[in-house]
């Protein structure tokens, strides 16, 4: 098993992230997902739990395309917040492949305790393979810890991204924004046909 911990801090009050985190995608730095859907959403003593789905797609190392056809997953993200503490826990874990790897991350969003500007945000993972071939599970490991590694680096950017869009002075329905916007849907949605298609043809 191999365990990845990583924190940013976010220049932004606690109450714009939480609005923002309903809207990451899609964003430039989201290529690698391609759908959201809520699932399940209540309101249980004052916290707001959250269900949803997602379908996320990477390219593996090529040895592994005959034990993994295709490359898309899906993946279930759970997620608490808690006004009255002021925090946002997500928690999440992939339900394809998971008999090669699985991944279970937790993210917890905080108001910074010394400044109510910003949000303090730790990241943590565990990564571990139970494939069938038992020497091939630590190449797993090393391969999904550095894409994930470098998968955070894209959504912690993304995110930022869509703070800025959202909480500058500019207008949030801006050309600039639907455009840019616009253009991710539009390729995020070839890429789902593509991925249909090729199910199709195998």
């Amino acid at each position: 098993m191999k365990f990845y911990e990583m924190g940013i801090v976010l220049k932004h009050p606690w109450e714009q992230v939480v609005q923002s985190f309903w809207q990451r995608y899609p964003n430039p730095y989201s290529k690698h997902v391609l759908t959201e859907d809520t699932v399940q959403r209540e309101l249980v003593s004052g916290k707001l739990r959250s269900i949803r789905f997602l379908t996320k797609t990477g390219q593996g190392p090529r040895w592994a395309d005959k034990f993994v056809p295709h490359q898309l997953v899906g993946i279930i993200e759970e997620s608490i917040v808690d006004p009255k503490k002021q925090s946002l826990t997500t928690y999440t874990r992939n339900i394809g492949y998971n008999k090669i790897v699985s991944i279970t991350e937790k993210v917890e969003y905080h108001q910074d305790p010394t400044n109510p500007q910003q949000t303090l945000v730790q990241r943590q993972a565990w990564i571990e393979s139970q494939f069938h071939i038992g020497t091939l599970r630590r190449p797993i490991e090393a391969f999904i810890y550095d894409r994930f590694r470098k998968n955070c680096t894209k959504a912690s950017n993304g995110f930022q991204w869509v703070l800025s869009k959202m909480w500058t002075k500019e207008p949030v329905n801006s050309p600039v924004i639907l455009n840019d916007i616009a253009l991710e849907a539009a390729r995020r949605a070839t890429t789902i046909a593509s991925h249909a298609n090729a199910r199709l043809s195998s």
